[in-house]
């Protein structure tokens, strides 16, 4: 699993919770995790700040626990090559994420860009947000990049089959009922393009399999590739959202974490989060669950 914490903006608009002053997340994190070094004895200088991790708790972190490969070595070449693009960024856990850390790249549309104006507000939760993720890999012969929206208009929804509690529920994703997400994915599409076309991959990757996202129709693209080739990332969350303290009407849980309606159950787990975080899911449950420790022992 992967500890990536997203924006720290983000994290406060899904915990309503949390009071002003109580913004900072990060010793949440650091009540989790231990530090290790990775297998091998590797020099790790430079790789990671050891200002910012705690060494003596349960949840063990390190780097990737692999030697770097050819793979790894043109990425970050790529990344030094497109500084401006795609600057290098040592702690993405900080709270500004937006950067390019083995192996991930985390990106944002600028803020006047035209698909705004064309298709919605910017829907993210702050300048430092990134609005996509680009995930590099190999296979056989060929170098991928798994392209990850982060900030999708559409909302999906989950309903009651029957009355049987046992009777799986009713999940619509809801993938694409917004336009913008997937115009968004094609732009992420194009970053990615242009990620490897840097001088570090000129002896490495030969030609695009893929349609071309800055030469095919926009029409043509998303409807056949983005739409025809996307899926679920395999992380959902929300399926019991957290409601805000001026919204008690909405959600299957309130502020305190307890089911509305029930006596005596709390959810704590990537469910309650409203709202999809711009980051992976682990860590941000390991902020839920310590923030509901504390409630309960409030209690």
């Amino acid at each position: 699993m992967t500890e990536n914490l997203g924006l720290s903006e983000k994290h406060d608009e899904e915990d309503p919770t949390v009071d002003e002053q109580e913004q900072d997340k990060f010793p949440s994190i650091k009540r989790n995790e231990k530090w290790v070094a990775p297998l091998g004895g590797r020099n790790i200088t430079g790789q990671y700040d050891p200002r910012v991790n705690s060494y003596n708790r349960n949840t063990l972190v390190s780097l990737v626990q692999s030697e770097p490969t050819e793979l790894d070595r043109r990425f970050m070449q790529s990344a030094q090559q497109l500084n401006r693009e795609f600057p290098f960024n040592l702690y993405p856990n900080l709270g500004d994420p937006i950067g390019v850390m083995r192996p991930f790249i985390w990106t944002r549309i600028p803020s006047n860009a035209s698909i705004f104006k064309e298709y919605s507000e910017d829907p993210s939760s702050g300048e430092n947000a990134p609005h996509l993720e680009i995930i590099p890999g190999n296979e056989s012969n060929q170098v991928l990049a798994v392209v990850m929206l982060l900030t999708p208009k559409s909302r999906g929804s989950i309903r009651l089959r029957s009355s049987n509690p046992l009777d799986p529920p009713l999940i619509d994703l809801g993938l694409f009922k917004h336009l913008f997400d997937v115009e968004t994915l094609r732009i992420g599409v194009s970053r990615a393009v242009r990620f490897f076309s840097a001088p570090a991959w000129s002896d490495y990757i030969t030609a695009l399999f893929t349609p071309d996202p800055d030469t095919t129709p926009r029409e043509i693209f998303n409807e056949a590739f983005i739409r025809g080739m996307a899926g679920s990332g395999y992380h959902t969350t929300g399926t019991a959202a957290m409601s805000a303290r001026d919204k008690l009407k909405e959600g299957v849980i309130g502020p305190d974490l307890k089911v509305k309606g029930v006596k005596g159950l709390r959810i704590v787990d990537a469910s309650v989060i409203p709202l999809i975080p711009t980051g992976h899911t682990q860590a941000p449950v390991y902020i839920v669950a310590e923030h509901a420790a504390e409630l309960i022992r409030e209690a």
